[in-house]
């Protein structure tokens, strides 16, 4: 799928759907300037096709001709409300290759892309990258108020029915300011000095002068300048003490705006409070291998990482981690497709990642990440703040403990490390409590160990895995077998 699909240079995520689209300016093949904004200022939404001239799968889903079809009801001989336009991104390309005449390498061409096309097609890498493309084909609808979402590689009614779902059409309104988007742009467990971004919008026909963000009676921000419709500003709207995040409600107010509903935004801010014990549950898609996950402290040491998911492809995972102190950690999830767990678009299922403090009782306390695989990602951080000591204690002696994986229907793996020499007990117990294994290691020098016990011969359902050394008890672990 690499191979075909990503482009290997590229280090940057797609753009967040929904988001402020980049403008861009870019030439088609015989010489007409393009200008987005200048398309979406006429009205009209525009359909962003990025190709290569090598991807089959570009060339497949243009065959099918949807885009085209599209141009002709849309576009300029038809209602005039779409424009559609292709960008072919490999940097390596040229015109030859669009044309259908390479024949080698990254300048091999499955076809001749102008054929049969009314609608413009350019050469321009750099508009590819503006649009932080990461692989091909990417399919971009941006509204005329400058939202962008990627649609994938769709039909043409199922574009005309996301059109009218996201409302992708001019403003008729007077006065209406939106609060886009707010956002850290600095700020840690550490430095608990957070410090927000604010994207806002003028949406409505009138010029937007003045407008004032609160945030709960925490912040308050009075933005003055001019805006014209769907004009936007980016500003630093200010800075908040933090020492445990909380969920604040923005609010954007304005004179006389006519729509409310886009005027707040309420987010969780800050750092996740969490306990040592650390909970990670991830379902794959169907390219598990390109998936993966550390655990750091605020020295950027890895505590935790996940194991190889390679042959667990659509299979649901989950792993207890148990820190070893309190402080500041962050959590990182890794894809190398550059498309994170997002099957959908290529034909498979959806993962998701969900990672989460538990507490004594092992319910959840709050969730320090969580991922529905609805977006492509390489790799995405966050921070979270442990306060809470639960399971496994300072003064014993084990830390990186995880099991894998969990459902189990096979065999389960319990990985652990000695901070010093010792000797551990594993026994797993069943929902009415009779022990159905139990094995002891012997004294072990510190170091790192797999211990795996067996699951196949056990019975679908729930079991309690409990790890005892000298000091007694160390955690608790709930394991799920299936068959």
């Amino acid at each position: 799928m690499l191979l075909l699909l990503a482009i290997s240079t590229k280090a940057t995520a797609q753009i967040a759907s929904s988001s402020i689209s980049p403008d861009f300016t870019t030439m088609d093949l015989i010489g007409n300037s393009i200008n987005l904004y200048n398309e979406l200022d006429q009205g009209r939404t525009v359909i962003v096709n990025v190709f290569a001239a090598w991807s089959p799968i570009a060339w497949d889903y243009h065959e099918q001709g949807a885009l085209q079809a599209l141009h002709q009801m849309y576009g300029p001989l038809g209602n005039n409300t779409i424009s559609v336009l292709m960008i072919e991104g490999e940097v390596a390309n040229q015109n030859e290759q669009i044309s259908g005449t390479g024949t080698t390498g990254l300048l091999f061409s499955t076809g001749d892309w102008t054929a049969g096309t009314d609608f413009p097609i350019c050469d321009d890498s750099n508009a590819a990258s503006i649009l932080q493309v990461s692989y091909y084909p990417t399919i971009y609808m941006i509204c005329p108020d400058r939202r962008i979402i990627e649609i994938g590689a769709i039909g043409q009614e199922e574009i005309i029915s996301i059109l009218e779902q996201q409302s992708c059409s001019p403003s008729l309104i007077s006065n209406d300011a939106e609060l886009v988007s707010v956002n850290k742009i600095s700020g840690n467990c550490v430095s608990p000095d957070y410090v927000f971004e604010a994207i806002i919008q003028n949406k409505g026909f009138e010029t937007l002068t003045a407008a004032t963000i609160f945030a709960d009676d925490l912040l308050e921000y009075n933005w003055t300048g001019s805006l014209e419709k769907y004009a936007f500003d980016t500003i630093t709207i200010g800075t908040l003490n933090l020492p445990v995040g909380d969920t604040l409600a923005f609010v954007l107010t304005s004179t006389n705006d006519q729509i409310s509903a886009n005027d707040t935004i309420e987010k969780f801010v800050g750092t996740v409070a969490a306990s040592t014990h650390i909970r990670v549950q991830v379902r794959t898609d169907n390219w598990p291998a390109e998936t993966s996950w550390t655990i750091k402290d605020e020295n950027g040491n890895i505590v935790a990482q996940s194991g190889s998911f390679a042959t667990m492809n659509n299979q649901a995972i989950t792993e207890d981690v148990f820190v070893q102190s309190t402080g500041c950690f962050s959590f990182t999830l890794f894809d190398s497709g550059n498309d994170g767990l997002n099957g959908t678009q290529w034909g498979g299922i959806d993962g998701y990642c969900k990672v989460y403090g538990v507490n004594s009782e092992d319910q959840l306390i709050r969730y320090i990440y969580n991922y529905d695989g609805n977006y492509n990602l390489i790799e995405e951080t966050s921070d979270f703040l442990v306060n809470e000591i639960v399971g496994i204690q300072e003064t014993i002696n084990m830390g990186r403990l995880s099991v894998y994986p969990n459902p189990s229907s096979d065999l389960l793996n319990v990985t652990y490390s000695l901070q010093n020499a010792g000797n551990l007990k594993f026994e797993l117990y069943n929902s009415v409590g009779s022990r159905v294994f139990s094995s002891q290691t012997g004294v072990q020098p510190a170091g790192n160990y797999v211990q795996p016990i067996e699951t196949n011969q056990l019975s679908s359902g729930f079991y309690l895995l409990k790890i005892s050394n000298g000091s007694g008890i160390v955690p608790t672990l709930r394991i799920s077998v299936v068959h």
